[in-house]
């Protein structure tokens, strides 16, 4: 099997597929926003509280350049032969992960910014949209 050794694997060379990784990041998501069956609220806000300058238990709060979508709580790695950024956006109600089997770390994480870039302002009108629809259900027209 193509890998890192486990003694120098990310995350001691855990695997899983795009899917599962989205699931994980809506759990964060959810867990953000106070919704998580999983763990309590004060937990998540704990892992996503930033300790050390901007970086919390893993995740990084704040993007490397701004996006104008409110808060962003995001992590990334590579095992060298591949690249992983998960990205969280609390305020419009969004996750992201992206994926690359490019080892080539700074392509692969400019990237990946690039896309995250891309979608962030799209999925903020949407939630815009969401959020003025719930509305006006919940006026009863």
């Amino acid at each position: 099997k193509d890998d890192n050794t486990p003694i120098i694997g990310p995350a001691g060379t855990i695997h899983l597929s795009l899917n599962d990784l989205a699931l994980y990041a809506d759990e964060h998501l959810q867990g953000i926003q106070g919704s998580s069956s999983f763990l309590k609220r004060e937990s998540f806000q704990r892992l996503h509280h930033p300790n050390l300058n901007s970086y919390a238990y893993g995740w990084v709060i704040g993007p490397p350049e701004e996006l104008g979508v409110g808060n962003v709580h995001w992590h990334n790695g590579s095992n060298t032969m591949w690249y992983a950024l998960l990205v969280i956006l609390p305020d419009i109600n969004a996750a992201i992960a992206i994926t690359s089997n490019d080892g080539n770390f700074k392509v692969a994480e400019n990237s990946a910014w690039e896309i995250v870039k891309r979608l962030a302002k799209p999925l903020e009108i949407s939630h815009k949209k969401s959020m003025s629809s719930d509305a006006v259900e919940s006026a009863g027209y």
